[in-house]
């Protein structure tokens, strides 16, 4: 065996180590996410009641509810909470602490660009794309307000300089522009959350989210793309329940539907039946950089990875019953195990700490794009149970 191939072995006081500096930093975004969901609240977001209700406020802002000053937030790779602003730190400093209340330690990073001024950017890119039906632009795969960036983010699927100046000449043309290379997001189409289950009707395997009571009647929420209204969703040969609602159209902002349960079925709030990771009924935020972990069919182990993106329009490539579909307001994560076809509709979640798993999405596709848990149940009137 070479010096190359030698296998690493870690003493119990270096993985203690690890261990230690993991859970510091989630405590660290812990805190960090709650000092961004106070501004987004400040900004007019919704507040939540612990099951997912909304109190008051929107759940979904657009660019002018944010101010002038204000560039955007992430979590950067110590765990610490950036807020981006524009102008002079100490008067955006004096502006924020007006807002938060929370107790902790976040980082002014001054920058270009208003988040107001990226979003407006990207609302016009879906107007030209969307609704003055520009989408022969078939070239393009993703795009977002990087609030990392402080940049838009247009990912092509070819990326030289003709296709750039085509975009450019019909689309914008904007320096908050940055273009990547893209790929298009392929649908992930397993009982408790990340479980395994089949779409009867057309023998498609998908996985479990999370279970959700929609009028008092108990079910589960599990991807759109792999499902219809009406069709029996089953375990094995057994009849598990039927879609009752569900939404997976052009321009949506969700991928998901919600199954009900037949008589003498249950599912428990346990990841891949793992009692030791149970899902918790609060709302959490999920800003860029923040840890989260998925569980899918393939994927018996829970995944950690970090938010990517948010906010991104994508477009999803169509299957037998579905077609190709674009999304709006996704979510994204780089996970060091990706996806894979089978995944979708499985959990996505974040440790708050030990015992405190909070629910943030289902995942939608192999690129790690995720639907958020706030506008599936606000689409479906659901709560976590």
């Amino acid at each position: 065996m070479s010096s190359s191939e030698r296998k690493v072995v870690l003493s119990q006081e270096e993985k203690n180590g690890i261990i230690a500096t993991f859970e510091e930093k989630l405590q660290k975004e812990k805190i960090a996410n709650e000092i961004y969901q106070e501004l987004l609240e400040s900004f007019g977001y919704a507040k939540f009641d612990v099951e997912g209700r909304v109190l008051s406020g929107k759940v979904e802002l657009c660019s002018s509810d944010y101010p002038d000053y204000y560039g955007g937030s992430y979590v950067n790779e110590q765990g610490n909470l950036v807020v981006n602003v524009v102008g002079t730190l100490v008067k955006c400093k004096n502006e924020i602490e007006q807002l938060v209340s929370v107790s902790g330690e976040y980082i002014l990073k001054q920058v270009l660009y208003p988040y107001k001024k990226l979003l407006h950017l990207v609302e016009k890119i879906n107007q030209m794309l969307i609704d003055e039906n520009l989408y022969e632009f078939e070239n393009v795969a993703s795009y977002f307000a990087s609030e990392k960036e402080n940049a838009v983010i247009v990912e092509l699927l070819e990326l030289d300089e003709v296709k750039i100046d085509q975009f450019k000449g019909k689309i914008s043309d904007s320096s908050m522009i940055v273009f990547r290379q893209g790929e298009y997001d392929e649908p992930a189409t397993t009982v408790a959350p990340g479980q395994g289950v089949q779409n009867a009707s057309h023998i498609y395997g998908m996985s479990i989210g999370y279970r959700a009571r929609v009028g008092g009647v108990n079910g589960f929420i599990t991807t759109g793309h792999g499902t219809r209204l009406n069709h029996r969703m089953r375990v094995g040969s057994t009849d598990l329940g039927q879609i009752t609602r569900h939404r997976y159209v052009n321009h949506g902002n969700i991928d998901a539907a919600w199954s009900n349960l037949s008589s003498g079925n249950t599912i428990v709030n346990h990841v891949n039946q793992d009692r030791q990771l149970v899902l918790g009924t609060p709302v959490t935020s999920a800003a860029t950089g923040t840890t989260v972990f998925f569980a899918g069919r393939n994927h018996v182990q829970v995944r950690i990875g970090s938010v990517s993106g948010t906010g991104l329009t994508i477009t999803l490539s169509g299957n037998s019953l579905h077609g190709s579909t674009t999304l709006i307001n996704q979510s994204r994560a780089m996970f060091l195990h990706a996806p894979m076809g089978g995944d979708s509709g499985g959990t996505v979640y974040r440790t708050i700490s030990a015992g405190d798993n909070r629910i943030v999405g289902v995942i939608v596709s192999t690129q790690g794009a995720f639907s958020l848990r706030t506008l599936i149940d606000n689409n479906f009137g659901s709560v976590v149970w």
